[in-house]
C-alpha cells in the first residue's frame, strides 16, 4: 500500500515538474524575449542610408534642430524633452501617421545613438521595424551628409 501511494506522488510531483517546466518555457519564448530582450539593429549613419529612401525620423529636441539642422528629408518628432523625460503613447500616435506600416524599416536618429537606441527598442516593441542610426546628426555633420535648416 505504502509503495503505491509513494509512486502516486512520485508521478504527480513529476506531472507538476514538467507542467512548471512548460510554463518556463513558454515564458521564456514569448514574454521575455518580447518584452525583455530587445534586438536593435544598429547602422551607422552614412551616404548610403540618408540616400537609400528610408524613412528618417529624428527624435532630438526643437533646439536641437535649430542649433545643428536636420538631415533634409528627414521626419522631425521629439520623444525625449530636455529632462530626458517623454510620453512615448503620444510620440507613437505621430509616429503611425509618419510609417503607417510596420513593416517598414525606419531609421531613427538622436545626436549620437542613444536616445535613438532607446526609441528603437520601444517600437520595435511594438512591432515596428526601427533602426539605430548610430553616429547620430553628430556624425551627418562630421560627413556633411545633406544637412539643411530646421524650420
Amino acid at each position: 500500500v505504502y509503495n503505491s501511494i509513494f509512486s502516486i506522488c512520485i508521478h504527480l510531483l513529476l506531472l507538476k515538474c514538467g507542467f512548471f517546466i512548460i510554463i518556463l518555457y513558454l515564458y521564456g519564448k514569448f514574454y521575455y524575449r518580447r518584452n525583455v530582450l530587445s534586438e536593435v539593429e544598429n547602422v551607422l549613419i552614412s551616404k548610403e542610408v540618408v540616400g537609400s529612401g528610408m524613412k528618417i525620423v529624428d527624435i532630438r529636441t526643437e533646439d536641437e534642430f535649430k542649433d545643428t539642422g536636420i538631415i533634409d528629408g528627414s521626419y522631425t518628432l521629439t520623444l525625449f524633452d530636455s529632462l530626458g523625460d517623454y510620453n512615448f503613447e503620444r510620440f507613437l500616435e505621430e509616429f503611425e501617421k509618419i510609417v503607417p506600416d510596420k513593416s517598414e524599416k525606419v531609421g531613427i536618429l538622436c545626436k549620437a545613438g542613444g536616445r535613438s537606441y532607446k526609441a528603437c527598442e520601444m517600437l520595435n516593441k511594438e512591432g515596428y521595424n526601427a533602426i539605430n542610426l548610430s553616429g547620430g546628426i553628430l556624425k551627418a555633420l562630421q560627413d556633411d551628409l545633406n544637412i539643411v535648416d530646421f524650420g
